[in-house]
């Protein structure tokens, strides 16, 4: 369900989202707020543990989900890159000190070999990270701007199972490899708290492209 525009700015101050004051935005009338804010964000509530979810950079309506799959489904029309800017649509599961968090991913069309990169995201500070299958052909991690492949793992497959374990402000990345999952790399952040969740990116050219991505324990 839509949330009233109050609740929904009370939301995004409490989790820092917003670039100015509640108190300045508050004095806006309801339509400007809507214009301004929803173009890049909508909540709704997920029938995942009842937590309220929101949805980053889904103007387009890319995102839907059914339970605890999400599907990103793109028309193909332009790209949706993080590299300059940030133009990825995204699922924001929370923020923490502490958390591990997994997910299934599976490509479902990409008959033209859109390039993307689909699976875990990280923002620790002005960083975003994505670990994820990229364009049907390795595990990456990379980091927005700066790091085009931290580590990788070349699979050649339309599925992959990625995990995350991050403490102390200490993330560990892992992959499955049959049953096991093996880890392919560690990073130290800067900032302990991170905020993290689902996306997928594509570049270089636009295609249609659809993708599952399921998060699990």
């Amino acid at each position: 369900r839509k949330l009233s525009y109050l609740g929904f700015l009370a939301f995004q101050k409490k989790n820092n989202h917003f670039p100015v004051e509640l108190s300045t935005v508050i004095q806006e009338s309801e339509s400007d707020i809507f214009e301004k804010y929803f173009d890049s964000y909508m909540m709704k509530e997920s029938t995942i543990q009842n937590k309220l979810l929101v949805f980053e950079n889904n103007r387009d309506n890319i995102i839907s989900n059914i339970e605890n799959k999400f599907y990103f489904k793109f028309k193909g029309n332009k790209i949706h890159n993080t590299w300059m800017g940030d133009e990825s649509p995204k699922v924001i599961f929370g923020r923490s000190k502490k958390t591990q968090f997994g997910v299934k991913i599976e490509v479902n069309e990409n008959t033209e070999k859109t390039c993307f990169a689909a699976g875990i995201f990280i923002k620790e500070g002005v960083n975003v990270y994505y670990f994820s299958l990229d364009s049907e052909r390795r595990i990456n991690l990379e980091r927005r701007s700066k790091e085009e492949s931290i580590a990788e793992k070349i699979i050649n497959s339309k599925n992959a199972e990625l995990k995350i374990d991050y403490s102390d402000k200490t993330c560990k990345f892992y992959y499955k490899n049959n049953s096991e999952y093996i880890l392919l790399c560690e990073r130290e952040f800067e900032y302990e708290e991170i905020e993290f969740g689902i996306g997928c990116k594509t570049y270089y050219y636009p295609h249609p492209l659809s993708i599952t991505i399921e998060p699990v324990n």
